[in-house]
């Protein structure tokens, strides 16, 4: 198969051309800085769900009686970074499509997503 050929099956080509044949999509093209970060080589950091479910409150609850430790005295705190304007993008486009989505990445999709359940 040649290269051309190969681009041709991502999501965002296709899509246009059968919209009406498949499920409503919104799609959102990744801005420079989060292909930046998901490229580095560092440790990936990424933040929790601002609005609490079940399923994490009962995490929370089951570690309440749990203490953090250390060995090191210089432990650095790892954050994840932000990025307003494309979570922004997201949640417009989460929204657009009645608040449940099904996240479809360019050639595969994640089996597990518990941010994508708004309920």
């Amino acid at each position: 198969m040649k290269k051309e050929q190969v681009l041709r099956c991502q999501f965002s080509v296709w899509y246009p051309l059968f919209k009406r044949f498949t499920i409503r999509s919104v799609i959102l093209p990744l801005p420079q800085n989060v292909k930046d970060y998901l490229l580095d080589d560092g440790t990936l950091v990424v933040s929790g769900r601002e609005d609490s479910s079940a399923s994490s409150q009962t995490a929370i609850n089951n570690n309440e009686d749990e203490t953090e430790w250390s060995d090191d005295e210089n432990t650095t705190t790892l954050t994840a970074p932000e990025f307003p304007e494309f979570a922004s993008k997201v949640q417009e486009a989460i929204d657009s499509l009645g608040g449940s989505i099904f996240p479809k990445l360019n050639w595969s999709a994640p089996r597990e997503n518990s941010y994508d359940k708004r309920n």
